[in-house]
């Protein structure tokens, strides 16, 4: 899958030129591992402020992000940490673009990252699929991993990292619910299209038979949607990508 980002810009008085690489900027799907080890910089951290500042010329807004940072797993270790990515509201204009991270005051993050310049739209890897959320489900009081879209960072059956279950906001900052598999199932039959009107089968004389032609069976590798993955947290997602940065550095 790939993804384009597209941005507006809203202002009270004029329309401003616009920047060309990261308005061209396209990311495609990445490996979960692959995240962990493209970046430059793996952290933990939690946003302790953030602020809009303008570009060169004033083409451009960056909003940038400052983590205290609670752990290094990849790159240089430091207590602090400032991810800039394009857009944001300044001086009463705005720029908006899609899939580039927004990172909530007062959230614990994981981040994957590349250098910190104005060559990227966002130096999260993927745009925003290097980052991940530290919060907690309501039902359960458990802590788990979500990612920008909200579904939970989960390990197979074999131990793969993967996105799992969807979650939504919960009652407060931090939190969130997990949705029950019975209503996915019922989502998705709520969008599915419209059902055809029944098939009528006929024989080679042309006359209506009661029966169709026999059904064929979906074949032997056919996999169904799983979603009882066990839940990854920042101690589990630790193990992992260390176990991936030993490999890689071999």
């Amino acid at each position: 899958m790939t993804r384009r980002l597209w941005f507006s810009v809203r202002t009270s008085l004029l329309v401003l030129p616009l920047l060309s690489p990261p308005a061209a900027a396209i990311s495609r799907e990445v490996p979960l591992d692959e995240v962990f080890t493209r970046g430059e910089a793996v952290f933990v951290g939690k946003v302790a402020s953030t602020r809009a500042v303008w570009g060169e010329g004033k083409k451009m807004i960056w909003t940038e992000y400052a983590f205290e940072v609670r752990e290094t797993w990849k790159g240089e270790a430091g207590p602090s940490r400032v991810v800039r990515v394009a857009g944001g509201r300044l001086d009463g204009k705005a720029i908006v673009l899609s899939h580039v991270p927004v990172f909530d005051v007062g959230g614990t993050y994981v981040v994957s990252a590349y250098g910190n310049d104005y060559l990227y739209a966002s130096p999260v890897v993927g745009t925003e699929q290097g980052m991940f959320r530290e919060v907690v489900e309501e039902a359960s009081g458990e802590t788990l991993l979500v990612d920008a879209s909200g579904r939970r960072l989960e390990r197979d059956g074999t131990g793969r990292l993967r996105r799992g279950r969807p979650s939504e906001p919960g009652s407060q900052a931090g939190f969130v619910r997990l949705v029950p598999v019975t209503e996915l199932a019922l989502r998705a039959s709520r969008s599915a299209p419209p059902s055809l009107a029944p098939l009528v089968y006929r024989d080679d004389s042309g006359n209506v038979v009661e029966k169709g032609p026999a059904r064929i069976a979906p074949p032997r590798n056919a996999t169904p949607l799983r979603l009882d993955g066990t839940t990854v947290t920042v101690r589990t997602l630790r193990e992992h990508v260390a176990t991936l940065l030993k490999a890689q550095a071999r």
